[in-house]
């Protein structure tokens, strides 16, 4: 899964209101008018999904144009509408159901269950060519505590044109401790999910929640072709690491913990490789979003969406109470000047979404409130560039060894460690990893330092300090030519080592020797032998400043320069440059490092380089060299 960093701040935009008549925050009309071509004055939540070529839409409790109510549109009854658009911000044109005088006709479930005040559509899907939609009914609005969602139904439709609908069967009774009156649903493939009840087929994923507006997420399963069966549902009991499954709704187990959620909606989405659900909560306020790389988890923290405070929401196209605000919009519906509105209810639309490097755009409904309509948001979430770890199986090495890469050119990568049998051991990617392969014909410490550059289009080298404590190398040009020895200079076997490319056919490579100096041997058409680069200072009082075989790291910054970092015996970074000719050794104080530990260095301008440790507190330190 492609990890979520976040959305971008402030790319959370209402990009249309997409029901209604009027936009009262940009006073232009609405482009579905929806009262004086349906007579819809009013509604929210409107859950989408695809059936036969079309995008469909669920709107819950719908007001009526003049409050003109009759058998065809009860009061607060729904609506449902549908479009074929592809672009979202050329406009979602809306065609909803319609009665015989032409205005919006409410969905009718047979035989008859209670419609009104929250009893809404929640969700559909389209398998084995039918319409399926889920409905909540018998609500409660003036239960103790608050509105009370009672049940949820799944209905066939048996005609969509006319919005008529078969019930099925009851799914969840919030009365009888149910934990899927709202739901939301994906069709899947159950072998892309390994741990879903069944490996082939499709199976419909549902996610649902109990009490309104204070309940945990929970997840169910039912096969594509049994989803006319209760009796066919099974229940998630297990967590994030084991999934398990139950027949009884009861073991049904949180996804997580945040006991706020209604309204929700949960998608696959191809783009982030994982799964994205939204919710509207109080803590933290605002559209809550939460990814996981499978349907059970493990789900990130919930990040904020859409603040209705931050985002261009109060004030704008959400109302802010008069009374408690002042007069900071006029956007309310008529008589509610004093009534707040608020954000819920948001449903991501699949087929909008769509990728643009690492970022991930997103448009999903969302409610106000008041005033009491829908608009149509944009999101744009930041994917993490990393990838994630993968794994090079088929050769052993010893747990921290020393690993050396390079590239000779464009999508080639090269990859080298020493394995638990001395071997130099090498895999390379051209389009995909090939197998390890096996440079023999050297033996050296297993899991020592290894260093490796390249010098032109397919060209390798690599070397590393065998059990004699002699500098090996082997090269590529075309072919693995084989080991050879640089001879001359001695060092402790393993000892770390590193090198670099300044410009083509020249290569230089370094090592510190048993003496504690550092020593170098370069290439131009020919090795030309070692040289020492000893610390005078040290040198005159009879010091060894430097530990045989410490790590050291390289750069170079044009083919004029280059640059050595090591950490003396008394924890001080030390550096010492080429430019034409070396320099002295000069220290990078400031910071304590324990003696000898591991560097690395990197040049990302011709007058710019850097260099990081860690030092003796366990804090990562870095030094930067600027000149440009």
């Amino acid at each position: 899964m492609r990890r979520v960093i976040g959305r971008i701040g402030y790319a959370t935009r209402k990009v249309y209101q997409l029901t209604g008549e009027h936009d009262r925050e940009r006073n232009v009309p609405c482009s579905n008018a929806t009262e004086s071509r349906y007579g819809l004055f009013g509604t929210d939540l409107g859950s989408s999904f695809e059936h036969d070529g079309r995008l469909w839409f669920l709107f819950g409790d719908t007001i009526a144009q003049f409050q003109a109510y009759n058998d065809w549109r009860p009061d607060s009854a729904d609506s449902i509408s549908y479009t074929t658009d592809i672009d979202p911000e050329r406009g979602v044109s809306l065609t909803f159901i319609t009665a015989p005088d032409g205005k919006y006709l409410s969905p009718r479930i047979t035989p008859d269950v209670p419609r009104g005040p929250f009893n809404v559509p929640l969700e559909g899907f389209s398998a084995n060519g039918n319409m399926y939609v889920f409905f909540s009914t018998d609500s409660d609005v003036n239960a103790p505590g608050g509105v009370r969602m009672g049940r949820s139904i799944l209905t066939r439709a048996t005609d969509p044109e006319q919005a008529q609908f078969s019930m099925l069967y009851t799914l969840s009774d919030f009365r009888e401790g149910g934990k899927f009156v709202n739901v939301s649903v994906s069709i899947v493939d159950n072998a892309l999910f390994p741990g879903l009840p069944q490996e082939a087929g499709q199976g419909l994923v549902m996610f649902g929640s109990g009490a309104y507006r204070a309940s945990n997420p929970y997840l169910a399963w039912l096969p594509l072709d049994a989803v006319e069966h209760r009796a066919r549902v099974l229940y998630f009991s297990g967590d994030a690491t084991h999934p398990a499954w139950s027949p009884h709704e009861r073991d049904a187990m949180k996804l997580v913990e945040h006991p706020q959620i209604g309204e929700l909606c949960v998608r696959h989405l191809p783009e982030i490789e994982g799964w994205l659900m939204l919710y509207n909560a109080g803590s933290p306020r605002g559209i809550n979003i939460r990814t996981a790389p499978t349907p059970w988890g493990p789900w990130s923290e919930p990040g904020v969406l859409f603040d209705p405070g931050c985002d261009g929401g109060y004030g704008h196209f959400i109302h802010a109470s008069w009374r408690e605000n002042g007069h900071a919009d006029a956007v309310h519906d008529p008589d509610r000047e004093n009534e707040w509105g608020g954000e819920y209810g948001p449903y991501l639309i699949s087929r909008f979404t769509r990728r643009e490097r690492d970022e991930v755009i997103i448009y999903f409904v969302m409610s106000t409130w008041n005033p009491y309509n829908t608009v149509l948001m944009r999101a744009r979430l930041r994917l993490d560039p990393w990838r994630g770890w993968y794994t090079l199986g088929g050769a052993t090495f010893p747990a921290g060894a020393g690993v050396a890469s390079a590239s000779r050119g464009p999508e080639q990568l090269e990859v080298w460690a020493i394995d638990n049998t001395g071997t130099v051991r090498g895999n390379w990617f051209d389009q995909t990893w090939r197998g390890w392969y096996t440079l023999a014909g050297a033996t050296f410490s297993p899991g020592a330092a290894i260093a490796a550059v390249s010098r032109g289009p397919n060209q390798l080298e690599v070397w590393a300090v065998d059990n004699t404590g002699t500098v090996r190398g082997n090269w590529f040009d075309q072919t693995w030519r084989g080991w050879y020895t640089l001879a001359g200079a001695t060092f402790s076997p393993g000892a770390a080592i590193t090198a670099v490319s300044r410009g083509p056919n020249q290569l230089e490579v370094w090592a510190i020797d048993n003496t504690g100096t550092v020593r170098g041997n370069w290439f131009d058409q020919t090795w030309r032998g070692w040289y020492s680069l000893v610390d005078n200072r040290r040198a005159e009082e009879g010091q060894t400043s430097l530990s045989a075989g410490a790590a050291l790291t390289s750069v170079t910054r044009t083919p004029q320069t280059m640059s050595l970092v090591t950490v003396a015996n008394n924890g001080v970074a030390e550096v010492e440059s080429f430019v034409g000719g070396w320099a002295k050794w000069a220290e990078l104080g400031g910071a304590s490092f324990p003696a000898a530990c591991p560097l690395s260095s990197v040049s990302r301008h011709d007058g710019r380089m850097e260099v990081w440790a860690v030092d003796v507190t366990g804090t990562l330190r870095g030094n930067w060299f600027d000149i440009s």
